[in-house]
């Protein structure tokens, strides 16, 4: 009897804990809806940037002002460098890639130049990027 009652409860602590992850599963659009004006979101740099979430950010663009963005290096497409976007986006690069380039160089953009070994001390809780709202990851598995 006991072992029965031991699995029985495993089963149900099972399918409670995927209950539970089912509802909080978002859709991006979704997820993005806590980005709010004057908020600094990072993004995850290169290769692993979650293109998705910056899709969704952008649809996102008209109802927020004045969003720093900040990243090492992204490798995709920065929509939110576009002219178009001012007001709403402002960008901040620790590396600059070529997506971001010609922004940087119009003023539409920043530049934050620094040694990739100095990054974890911008990101201190007495530094430069101490108020991160938001980060933008992709998670692997």
């Amino acid at each position: 009897m006991v072992i029965g009652a031991a699995s029985l409860e495993l089963g149900e602590r099972k399918m409670s804990w995927e209950i539970d992850y089912k509802n909080k599963l978002r859709t991006p659009d979704e997820a993005l809806r806590c980005v709010q004006s004057g908020m600094r979101v990072y993004i995850q740099p290169g290769c692993a940037e979650p293109e998705t979430l910056v899709e969704a950010l952008m649809r996102r663009g008209p109802l927020v002002k004045d969003v720093e963005i900040v990243h090492m290096m992204t490798m995709g497409a920065a929509p939110y460098v576009v002219p178009e976007m001012a007001g709403h986006f402002r960008h901040n690069a620790m590396f600059i890639g070529g997506n971001v380039r010609e922004a940087i160089q119009d003023g539409r953009a920043d530049y934050t130049p620094i040694y990739l070994s100095e990054i974890e001390e911008l990101f201190d809780l007495n530094y430069h990027f101490k108020n991160v709202d938001a980060i933008f990851s992709r998670v692997f598995g």
